[in-house]
C-alpha cells in the first residue's frame, strides 16, 4: 500500500498550472495506494483565501476545493478520510511530517507528502520520506 498526503500547496497546482495531480499520480504510483486527506489542510488554505484580497488566488482555491471534492466522491475508495486529529500545538507542515512517520511506523509500504513547499520537503526528506512534487511547472516527480 502507498499513501499519498496531500499538502495545501500541492492542492492549487490544477488552477495554477492546468495539471491533474490525481491522474498523474494514479499513472505514476505502482500497485495500490491511497490519497490522505487531511481537514487540517482544507482549514489552511481556507483560512489563505479569507485573508487574501486577490480574486485570482480565491477562485485557485475555489477550484481546488472543488477538484477535491470531486475526486473525492468520484474515487472515494482512493482516500483514506479520517487520518488521526492534529495536535492544536503544531503546525500543520509539522503535522504532515508526524502523520507520515506514523503511518510508515505501521509497516505502510511508502509514504509520499505532495508538496512544493522547499522547506516541507526538505523535512520530510530528512525524515526518510519520499515527496511527490511539480517539476518545471509541468511534472509530477517522485522523489526516490
Amino acid at each position: 500500500m502507498n499513501l499519498v498526503i496531500l499538502d495545501a500547496n500541492f492542492l492549487l497546482v490544477p488552477s495554477q498550472f492546468g495539471v491533474d495531480i490525481y491522474d498523474e499520480i494514479r499513472m505514476q504510483l505502482t500497485g495500490s495506494f491511497q490519497f490522505v486527506y487531511v481537514p487540517e489542510v482544507i482549514d489552511e488554505l481556507k483560512n489563505k483565501q479569507n485573508r487574501s484580497s486577490s480574486k485570482k488566488f480565491k477562485r485557485s482555491v475555489d477550484l481546488a476545493l472543488k477538484l477535491l471534492e470531486f475526486n473525492m466522491s468520484a474515487k472515494s475508495q482512493n482516500f483514506l478520510i479520517n487520518p488521526p486529529n492534529k495536535p492544536q500545538s503544531i503546525p500543520v507542515d509539522e503535522y504532515l511530517i508526524k502523520l507520515a512517520q506514523n503511518f510508515l511506523e505501521q509497516n505502510i509500504e511508502t509514504v509520499y507528502i505532495a508538496t512544493n513547499d522547499k522547506e516541507l520537503k526538505k523535512s520530510a526528506l530528512t525524515h526518510g520520506i519520499r515527496v511527490i512534487y511539480l517539476r518545471q511547472k509541468k511534472f509530477i516527480e517522485l522523489s526516490v
